[in-house]
């Protein structure tokens, strides 16, 4: 009756403890496990191997519900995402830490068992006459429920010590829950913080980039621009050529009427001029007067 108590009490300290570290956050990984059906049969198999491996086969028989409890509550101290992708071997890590603590319970049990049966036979030995009745079926009554209140203590104090045990056990597996946490809050904090320096790069990314956009727009525009000037330079240049052509045409013209007007005053030159005879001739025949030298000499 009292192992039954034990256990019992073994296995509402360990729901009590899930119930109060389980967060809000690994439910998501209670659901999974829970519609799982492949989590006790790796608890099973695990216990299996291990029974094998420390040729104990009492280890068959543990309660799966404690051990799945155990392996819940030892899920805690991992993210969510790490419980969800690494379940089953971290369920095999946690089966292996719970079979070596329920090999040391076992064990400290056998020795106060010892224990105990050493005291019996030592008050056995001290009363031989209670001995001898109980040989003769004639047993004193008051003596015997003495020794089974002794037991009974005896096995109420080893259970006290046990959950002493686990109580302080679990004290430490808070702390080292709480630290964890603590640590998943700043590492929270920090990607918080990468995730604003991200941001604030992917702006400065798109200031940058509009600024460039802006820079190739001016650009274009300037490029139009200068498209056009050289437009209307070669414009000009081939007007500029062409009144040049026009202008060379016109020196040629010019050049060519004044050769044809020295040839013309050439020719009206030499067909003025006259011999002395004629000259002598025209003397004679015109009138001597004064008027008339002015006249020739008008016409010369």
């Amino acid at each position: 009756l009292l192992s039954n108590k034990i256990e019992k009490l073994r296995g509402a300290l360990f729901s009590l403890e899930f119930e109060q570290v389980l967060s809000e956050e690994h439910a998501e990984y209670r659901t999974q496990i829970t519609q799982d059906p492949t989590h006790q049969e790796v608890i099973q198999e695990s216990l299996q191997f291990f029974s094998k491996e420390y040729e104990k086969e009492e280890i068959q028989t543990i309660n799966l519900a404690r051990v799945e409890a155990f392996v819940e509550l030892k899920m805690q101290a991992h993210h969510k995402v790490d419980c969800l992708n690494k379940s089953q071997e971290y369920t095999k890590q946690y089966v292996h830490e719970f079979v070596q603590g329920y090999m040391e319970t076992r064990a400290q049990e056998k020795a106060e068992k010892e224990v105990c049966q050493n005291l019996a036979i030592s008050l056995i030995q001290q009363s031989p006459q209670t001995t001898k009745e109980s040989i003769n079926s004639t047993v004193d009554m008051n003596r015997f429920d003495y020794l089974r209140d002794l037991r009974d203590q005896i096995e109420l104090e080893q259970v006290k010590v046990g959950l002493v045990k686990l109580i302080g056990s679990d004290e430490e597996e808070r702390k080292m829950i709480a630290k964890q946490k603590e640590q998943l809050i700043k590492d929270n904090e920090l990607l918080a913080e990468e995730k604003e320096l991200v941001c604030k790069e992917r702006e400065l990314l798109a200031k940058q980039k509009e600024e460039i956009i802006k820079e190739r727009g001016l650009l274009a525009e300037e490029k139009e621009l200068m498209t056009k000037e050289r437009k209307e330079l070669e414009r000009l240049m081939a007007e500029v050529k062409a009144q040049e052509e026009k202008f060379r045409a016109l020196v040629g013209v010019s050049r060519e009427s004044e050769h044809t007007e020295k040839v013309y005053q050439q020719v009206s030159v030499g067909s003025k001029r006259k011999t002395p005879g004629d000259i002598a001739e025209n003397d004679e025949t015109e009138d001597p007067s004064p008027k008339r030298h002015q006249k020739s000499r008008a016409s010369t």
